[in-house]
């Protein structure tokens, strides 16, 4: 709640710079791993840098991971992807995962603060419906964009969209002190 209300009210402020993709949610994964339990993770990063603050991108990696982690069955599979979008400036990195299912009629919604999924809660451990709005906030402070769809694995992919690096790397690491 308290990163939400910093968000709505412009507290935080992205500090971005040039990374890797693959190093940033590498990290993260090594710290969310325990919490997978003997969900199988597919990772498919091939993306070029990003421009994004390493510590809002982890911490909107870190709750779409855990949504995922929340409502998918043990057992049920989780794919984190990134790649370019084609003719865009930015890439895609996608959380899907191969839970029950989302009705397409709450995809809209549910990054909206205090959403939840009509029925989850009778399925689920219920939540209070702020994590995918934070991962929102958090990446629009970014310049990205969050969206839902439908995953190939079956149920929810969350796709954030992350300004891609106008510098390369190495001169980004050039220029650093």
């Amino acid at each position: 709640m308290l990163d939400l209300s910093r968000i709505e009210g412009g507290a935080l402020r992205a500090e971005r710079d040039v990374y890797e993709l693959d190093d940033l949610v590498g990290r993260t994964m090594d710290r969310v791993r325990p919490r997978l339990g003997n969900r199988p993770v597919e990772l498919a990063l091939s993306a070029p840098p990003v421009e994004v603050d390493p510590v809002f991108l982890d911490e909107a990696l870190t709750n779409a991971l855990d949504n995922a982690i929340k409502y998918t069955p043990p057992g049920s599979a989780i794919r984190v992807s990134a790649t370019r979008l084609s003719g865009q400036a930015h890439v895609r990195l996608s959380i899907e995962d191969a839970g029950p299912g989302v009705p397409d009629t709450a995809m809209a919604k549910i990054f909206d603060k205090f959403y939840r999924v009509p029925g989850a809660a009778a399925v689920f451990r219920s939540g209070t419906g702020v994590v995918l709005a934070v991962v929102r906030g958090l990446v629009e402070a970014m310049d990205g964009a969050v969206s839902a769809r439908r995953s190939e694995l079956g149920w929810l992919a969350i796709d954030i969209d992350l300004p891609a690096a106008t510098v390369p790397l190495e001169a980004a690491i050039d220029v650093k002190p």
